[in-house]
């Protein structure tokens, strides 16, 4: 049975996926702020940072990007749908999110190739980096799960003996 989502599960994924975006961007800044300020709105203070109008665009991409979380992966809304699909469902709203925020709020040139091509590369391995870390918070709770279980068996054996 699926535990049920609170507002503060929903303001818990979009802070901790907008720090994670903020900080990606941080980076992406001191590497390649100078050089794409002029053709790049996310890079207009060069290597000095984020602008606090680009600040409030990125916390607006990250509360879709928990509202398609919530709605992809909450057996409330979409049942009978697998993983798989769902995780394509989420990718291509994501995608499609940041298409519109490129287009509208200008974050780089729409039709340059190079730009959508070093996107691409970096949602990729953020994409990649999540997964990981993902797996691997899993496996933690299933050891934990499985050091919990024995010790159950172990005190209900000794109950039983």
């Amino acid at each position: 049975m699926e535990e049920k989502k609170t507002i503060f599960d929903f303001g818990n994924q979009v802070f901790c996926t907008f720090g994670f975006s903020i900080l990606a961007m941080a980076v992406f800044c001191i590497l390649v702020g100078d050089e794409a300020k002029e053709i790049s709105s996310l890079f207009a203070l060069g290597d000095e940072g984020l602008s606090i109008h680009v600040i409030w665009q990125f916390f607006a991409v990250n509360v879709l990007i928990a509202g398609f979380r919530f709605l992809f992966f909450s057996e409330r809304f979409i049942q009978g749908m697998s993983t798989i699909k769902r995780t394509l469902c989420m990718l291509g709203s994501v995608v499609l999110t940041v298409a519109i925020f490129v287009y509208f709020c200008g974050w780089f040139p729409f039709d340059v190739w190079q730009a959508w091509l070093s996107f691409f590369l970096s949602f990729g391995l953020c994409f990649v980096i999540s997964l990981f870390l993902m797996r691997w918070k899993e496996k933690l709770e299933n050891r934990k799960m499985e050091e919990g279980l024995k010790r159950a068996k172990e005190k209900l054996g000794d109950v039983n003996t």
